[in-house]
C-alpha cells in the first residue's frame, strides 16, 4: 500500500492523478516535461510507478523520473518493478488485484485499457491535456490514440516499425543473399537459399502469441488497415474472405518451407526465435517488436551492423506503405 502526504496528493489530483484510480498509459514524457509548471514547490512524497519495461525503454523512464524529481525535489518515485515473461497484462492484473495502488503505469494495449476504464480503475486525462496545455505540442490526433468511448486516459510516447522483419547480416550473406527482397515473390524465393544451408527462413515462437505478428502483417497489407481494424472489432466474421485469403499467403509460406517443424514452432516464445536469429544464425527473419534491439544489445549485437530490419515485403497492387500502431507497438 502507497501513501502520499496531503499535499502531494492535492497537487496530483490537481494533475489529474489519483492513487485510487490509475492513470493508464500516462506518459512520463508528458507528466515530467509539461505537467511540472502545475505542481506547487512545496509538494512532496512518493510518486508510484507500475513498471515492466526494460532495457533502453526503462533507461528512458529513469532519464525522465530524474527530470522530473529535478523539478521537484520533494518528489520520488516509487517502482513497483513486475517480473514478466510474455504477456505483461497478466502480472499486471495480478498487481492489482492484490490491492496494489499506483498513480501511473504504462500500457500498450488499447483493449487493456478499455478494460480497467470499464471497470472504473482509471482517471480521465481530459483536465490535464487543457490545464497543462499538452495540445499546444501534440496533435489531436495523439490524443485521440489515448482515449477510450470519448475519454483520455493516456498519451502515447513511443512507436515502433511493427511490420518490420529482423535479420542477421551473416546469416543473410551466408545465404548468398545480398539485396532484402521488397516484393512477395522474392520474399519467399529466397527460402530455397536459407534452406540450402541450414536455415529457417522464418523464426516463429508460436508457444504464447507472437505468430499473430505475422498474420496482423499479412492482413494488413493484404487488405488495409481499416479492415484490419473492423476485423479485431467483430465487425468483420473470421470467416470473411480476407481472413481466407490471408491463410492461404500463410499456406503459401508453408508449401515454400518457411518455417520448419512445427513442433519447434509451437515450443518456442518470442525470444527463443530472437536466440536463432539473432545469436545462432539458425533462423532467418522474425517479426516482432522493437524491443527485439534490447535483446540483440544483450547478446552483444550491433544494428546496423550485425543485425538490421527490412520492411515487409509488397503484396500486389493493393499493398501499402506505412508505419502502423497495433495494440503491443505503441507505449503510452
Amino acid at each position: 500500500m502507497t501513501t502520499h502526504s496531503s499535499a502531494v496528493t492535492k497537487a496530483l489530483r490537481g494533475l489529474a492523478i489519483s492513487r485510487r484510480a490509475l492513470m493508464l498509459g500516462a506518459s512520463l514524457a508528458a507528466v515530467a516535461a509539461m505537467a511540472v509548471p502545475a505542481v506547487a514547490a512545496d509538494v512532496s512524497g512518493d510518486l508510484v510507478l507500475l513498471d515492466w519495461a526494460s532495457g533502453s525503454e526503462q533507461d528512458m523512464i529513469k532519464a525522465l523520473e530524474d527530470g522530473f524529481m529535478k523539478a521537484n525535489p520533494n518528489v520520488h518515485f516509487k517502482e513497483i518493478n513486475l517480473t514478466v515473461q510474455g504477456d505483461a497484462r497478466g502480472a499486471i492484473r495480478a498487481a492489482l488485484q492484490s490491492g496494489e495502488k499506483a498513480d501511473i503505469f504504462i500500457n500498450t494495449w488499447p483493449a487493456f485499457r478499455k478494460e480497467l476504464a470499464d471497470a472504473g480503475m482509471l482517471r480521465e486525462l481530459g483536465p490535464l491535456w487543457d490545464s497543462a496545455k499538452i495540445g499546444d505540442n501534440l496533435s489531436d490526433s495523439w490524443k485521440a490514440l489515448g482515449t477510450t468511448d470519448g475519454k483520455l486516459y493516456g498519451i502515447t510516447y513511443t512507436f515502433g516499425d511493427r511490420s518490420a522483419m529482423f535479420y542477421n547480416t551473416a546469416t543473410m550473406k551466408k545465404a548468398g543473399i545480398d539485396a532484402q527482397p521488397t516484393t512477395w515473390d522474392d520474399f519467399v524465393a529466397n527460402f530455397k537459399k536459407l534452406n540450402a544451408v541450414g536455415v529457417t527462413p522464418i523464426a516463429i515462437g508460436a508457444k504464447v502469441w507472437s505468430h499473430a505478428e505475422w498474420f496482423e502483417s499479412l492482413y494488413e497489407h493484404l487488405n488495409g488497415v481499416d479492415k484490419a481494424a473492423d476485423l479485431a472489432a467483430h465487425k468483420i466474421a473470421w470467416t470473411d474472405d480476407s481472413v481466407k485469403n490471408t491463410l492461404k499467403k500463410w499456406a503459401e509460406l508453408l508449401k515454400a518451407g518457411c518455417c520448419g517443424a512445427p513442433a519447434n514452432m509451437l515450443a518456442m516464445d518470442w525470444n527463443d526465435a530472437s536466440d536463432t536469429v539473432m545469436k545462432a544464425g539458425t533462423g532467418g527473419y522474425q517479426i516482432i517488436g522493437m524491443w527485439n534491439n534490447d535483446y540483440a544489445a544483450s547478446v552483444g549485437l550491433k544494428s546496423g551492423v550485425d543485425f538490421n530490419i527490412q520492411q515487409f515485403p509488397a503484396m500486389g497492387p493493393d499493398t501499402m506503405t506505412y508505419l502502423r500502431s497495433t495494440p503491443r507497438n505503441s507505449r503510452s
